[in-house]
């Protein structure tokens, strides 16, 4: 093998060792990515999402309406800090999370959509409005 051909391999090392270094920090969320578990249901005269977000209190969850649908953003930091004065030992800690999903509807979201969390379930009650029409668009 000649240098050229080393270097063309440096990339693919460098992308295992992260993912290598990452496993090694937290093995579960490094192999898989960060979703969370969606359910719809159709109650006649209104839609239910309901989200799967433990681990996160209410004022870390923001929800949207954008033009696809519903969007949800959980964000999770935290700063944890151990101190022991007798092992003579100093610990900080900082942990960033963030999800984010959109679930397309195809009813138009309105003012009287309610939402609840509890258990880490967050429940999200939307009234079934006129449908969301399509669009198309002509080819010139």
């Amino acid at each position: 093998m000649n240098k050229k051909e080393d270097n063309e391999f440096l990339p693919v090392i460098k992308d295992l060792n992260q993912l290598f270094n990452r496993f090694w920090e937290d093995p579960f969320t490094s192999l898989f990515p960060q979703q969370f578990r969606v359910d719809l249901y159709d109650m006649g005269n209104k839609i239910v999402v309901e989200a799967e977000l433990p681990g996160f209190n209410q004022n870390q969850i923001k929800i949207e309406a954008v033009h696809e649908g519903l969007k949800i953003i959980a964000d999770d930091h935290q700063e944890l800090e151990t101190i022991d004065d007798k092992k003579k030992y100093f610990k900080k800690e900082r942990r960033f999370r963030r999800l984010e999903r959109v679930i397309p509807l195809p009813y138009e979201i309105s003012a009287d959509t309610k939402a609840y969390y509890k258990n880490g379930i967050l429940e999200v009650h939307i009234p079934k409005t006129s449908r969301r029409k399509k669009k198309y668009i002509d080819i010139e």
